[in-house]
C-alpha cells in the first residue's frame, strides 16, 4: 500500500501537467491565423510594390533612364548578370536579381540570412520616374540544408507558417528600403554627380 500512494500520487500530477499542457496547446492551436504582408499580392501571389516618383527640377527621359542605369550599376555584383532588358530607346530597365536580408527566426537569438528573389523594373518619363519590384520567392542555403530556392508561385493552396511569415516580413522591409535606396541614389545623381562635370 505504501508504495502504490506515491505511484498513484505521481500519476495524478503528470495526468494534471499533461492536461495543463493539452489545454494550452489547444489555446495556442487556436489562434488567429498567420496572414501576409501587407505588400503580397495574393491574385499574382508575390510581395508587390510600385512607386511613381515626381521630380521638382526638369529632368528628361533619357538622363533619368542614365541615373536609373547607374544605380543598376552601382549596385548590384554583376549587372550584366541580372539585367534582363536595358531599352534606352523607351527607358526601361527590368533586372532579376538576389537581395539579401536578415530576420530572426521565431523569437529565437538566431539570424538567418536569406536572398530575396525579385524583379525590377525601372521606367523613366520626363520628370518622373516608377519603380515596380515583384517579390517572387527566396534563396538561402545552410550546411543542414544545402541550397533552398522557393517560388511563392509554388505555394499557392498551401497555408503560410510562422517561419515563413518571418521571412516575409524581412523581405517586406528590405525592399521597402531598396525603394529608399534609389530614390536616394537618383537625387543624390541629380543634385551632387551632375554637377561634377568640370574636371
Amino acid at each position: 500500500m505504501k508504495k502504490i500512494l506515491p505511484i498513484l500520487l505521481a500519476l495524478i500530477i503528470i495526468s494534471s501537467f499533461t492536461s495543463e499542457l493539452n489545454a494550452q496547446w489547444g489555446k495556442k492551436k487556436n489562434k488567429t491565423p498567420v496572414e501576409y504582408p501587407e505588400n503580397f499580392d495574393k491574385e499574382l501571389f508575390e510581395l508587390r510594390y510600385e512607386e511613381v516618383v515626381e521630380l521638382e527640377k526638369n529632368i528628361s527621359k533619357e538622363d533619368l533612364f542614365k541615373k536609373l542605369e547607374a544605380f543598376v550599376i552601382y549596385n548590384y555584383k554583376s549587372p550584366e548578370d541580372v539585367i534582363q532588358k536595358n531599352d534606352e530607346e523607351n527607358a526601361v530597365i527590368i533586372t532579376k536579381g538576389l537581395l539579401p536580408y536578415s530576420y530572426r527566426t521565431l523569437g529565437l537569438p538566431i539570424l538567418v540570412d536569406n536572398n530575396a528573389i525579385h524583379i525590377l523594373d525601372l521606367r523613366a518619363k520626363d520628370n518622373k520616374y516608377k519603380i515596380t519590384i515583384s517579390g517572387i520567392g527566396y534563396k538561402s542555403y545552410d550546411t543542414t540544408t544545402g541550397l533552398i530556392e522557393n517560388y511563392y508561385k509554388s505555394m499557392k493552396g498551401s497555408k503560410i507558417n510562422k517561419w515563413l511569415a518571418h521571412s516575409m516580413k524581412a523581405e517586406d522591409i528590405a525592399y521597402k528600403e531598396l525603394i529608399l535606396q534609389i530614390t536616394t541614389f537618383v537625387l543624390e545623381d541629380i543634385n551632387i554627380r551632375s554637377n561634377n562635370d568640370d574636371w
